[in-house]
């Protein structure tokens, strides 16, 4: 962190501890003054990380209002909308559910960097309300919008796998390419922190499907993971392989798993 941003956040915590909303405009004014910010093109992972979790952090003090962090879920600038985003996650980790709605149209938000920043907040955010976590994640899953379900699944890594079990199990069918994207990044996550196995055998119970979701399976075998489990992930290629509409996704999914297992 700069001593530009430095500044900043030193001036942010000092409106947010006021919680008066001209010190606080004005305080934002400055964030908007930042170049990522102005140009309100799309955010690096380092920006996010760097600048826009602790900002948005120093907004959830007790005197700045939900209200005024509501008004900001709908700014034009998207650093704005993410670090509002942040204060309201910490505000609902910590028992606050009147700003659930609030979270609801983040999940919605055009930007997949506001989205991003929103997951990330909502995961590392202390606190123990998991269940509280979950509960949201399950709503966001049955929700209209492909950008809402992709988030909820985001949130499920958070979660046992047996709670997380039928949610992924639902989610396998969707078509939306984000919210399939999602999935693989949730099962490569679930895979990487011991459920291997289990990952595995739902693999496999997919494949024997009438209309396998050859994308999902082939790139969720593709990770490092699977070369643990070498024997089934091979058996699983070859059982998709017999449909020759599936040949491009099969290949790459088993030179995947060559190159992971020659390493």
């Amino acid at each position: 962190m700069n001593s530009e941003i430095r500044e900043i956040l030193t001036d942010l915590k000092a409106a947010a501890r006021i919680g008066h909303a001209d010190s606080l405009n004005a305080a934002l004014d400055l964030v908007a003054q930042l170049d990522p910010v102005a140009s309100n093109q799309s955010f690096e992972d380092g920006f996010i990380e760097q600048v826009l979790l602790p900002l948005g952090s120093a907004l959830n003090a007790p005197l700045v209002p939900d209200a005024w962090l509501g008004e900001l879920v709908s700014a034009p600038l998207a650093a704005l909308r993410a670090m509002a985003a942040v204060a309201l996650t910490q505000r609902y980790r910590a028992g606050n559910q009147q700003v659930e709605k609030e979270l609801s149209d983040l999940s919605k938000d055009e930007r997949a960097d506001v989205r991003q920043c929103l997951v990330t907040a909502l995961r590392q955010t202390e606190g123990d309300n998991s269940e509280h976590l979950f509960c949201l994640a399950q709503k966001w899953l049955q929700a209209a919008s492909a950008r809402t379900r992709a988030c909820g699944l985001g949130l499920l890594s958070e979660s046992g796998f047996s709670e997380a079990l039928p949610l992924l199990e639902t989610a396998h069918t969707d078509e939306d390419p984000d919210v399939r994207r999602a999935l693989v990044d949730a099962l490569l996550e679930m895979a990487a922190r011991g459920h291997g196995q289990d990952i595995m055998q739902m693999l496999t119970a997919w494949t024997e499907e009438t209309s396998p979701n050859v994308w999902v399976i082939t790139k969720t075998l593709a990770g490092s993971w699977a070369v643990d489990h070498l024997a089934s992930a091979e058996a699983i290629l070859d059982k998709l392989a017999a449909d020759e509409n599936n040949a491009k996704r099969v290949e790459s999914g088993r030179k995947a798993l060559a190159r992971h297992h020659n390493k």
